[in-house]
Parts: structure tokens; sequence; C-alpha cells
């Protein structure tokens, strides 16, 4: 391999990975309500939650090179939370007047794990249906971005659409997208009800 080769191949990994450890942080900061909610539940003490999201914001982003791309970073990031109260409650035992045993906090995490996969997989079922509800045009901008996963400018220049003019009609997308999804979850309760 010649030095321009080699000089383009190490450009073209340092560029992968930034874009892994940009997409990383994007999953992270996504993922705070989420992960603060979960925290909510198993952990009674609002001064500890708020230290635990703080201690599991940071191991996350510590093992950010133990996780795949393209994995569950939900359920992962709930176990690193999971991990960082039951180190918290063996490090504070007889510090609280309430603190809630090892087992409990596993069945609570298990508990809550489980129904967020469901409801994950639900939300997958109802975006398929979403995507499929949407005008033509904005279905082809889904599959271009989002399957394809074609950046931006080519997008553009496929659509004869402005990059700023995508930017805004995929924000729009995204927001009816959200929209459809919760409708759709919020129907699927009020029958189960």
């Amino acid at each position: 391999m010649d030095e321009m080769s080699l000089t383009r191949k190490n450009s073209n990994d340092v560029s992968e990975q930034i874009r892994a450890e940009n997409e990383y942080r994007n999953l992270v900061s996504r993922h705070q309500t989420e992960i603060r909610e979960f925290l909510y539940i198993i952990c009674p003490d609002q001064t500890a939650r708020e230290e635990l999201l703080q201690d599991t914001n940071r191991v996350l982003l510590q093992k950010r090179l133990d996780f795949q791309l393209g994995t569950n970073f939900s359920a992962w990031a709930r176990r690193i939370a999971r991990f960082q109260y039951l180190s918290y409650l063996k490090r504070h035992k007889k510090k609280s007047w309430l603190s809630f045993n090892s087992e409990l906090v596993q069945l609570l995490a298990r508990t809550i794990e489980e129904e967020q996969e469901s409801l994950a997989d639900q939300r997958k079922v109802f975006l398929s249906t979403c995507i499929a509800e949407l005008v033509q045009k904005d279905q082809l901008l889904v599959e271009l971005k989002y399957q394809r996963q074609l950046p931006l400018s080519k997008i553009s220049s496929l659509t004869g659409r402005s990059v700023g003019g995508l930017k805004q009609a995929f924000l729009r997308i995204r927001k009816s997208l959200g929209a459809c999804i919760e409708r759709k979850l919020l129907a699927g309760r009020s029958q189960n009800d």
C-alpha cells in the first residue's frame, strides 16, 4: 500500500471513529429521560437519583468502546444504572431510612426492562405502520436517509431539494412519526384498560 493510500485509510478510520463517538454521545443524550425514569422507579431517594444519573452517565462514557452500535442501547444503559444503584446500596446501607434490598431492586429492574422491551417492540411495529401512512415523497425521504443511510448532500442532489429544506422536512417527518406512534400506543393502552 502506498503512502497516500495509507494516509487516506487512516483518515477514514479517524472519521469513522469520530462518527461512532458522536453517534454514541447522541444515544446517551437521547436516553437521559428514560434512564432518569428507570432510576426514579428503583431508587426512592431524589438526591441519590441525581447522583446515580451522573454516575451512570460517567460509566456510559467510560465504557463507550464496549458498546456495539446497533444493539439495544436502552437495555445496556438500564443495566449500568441498575449496577450503579446496587453499588450505591452497598455503600449507603446503614445511612438511609428507606432503601430497597438488592433482590427487590433486581426484580424491579427486570420487570421494567421487560416492559420497556415490549414497548420498544410495539414502537417498532407502529413505526412501520406510521411510515406507511406518510405521503409517498416523505416515505422516499425516510428510505433514503434511514434505510440507505445517504448523507443529506446526496439526498439533496437526488431530490433537487436544498439541504436546509431537507432538514426541515426531516424534523417535520420525525415529529409526525413520533405523534403517530404515541397515538397508536395510547389507543392500544385504552383498549387494554
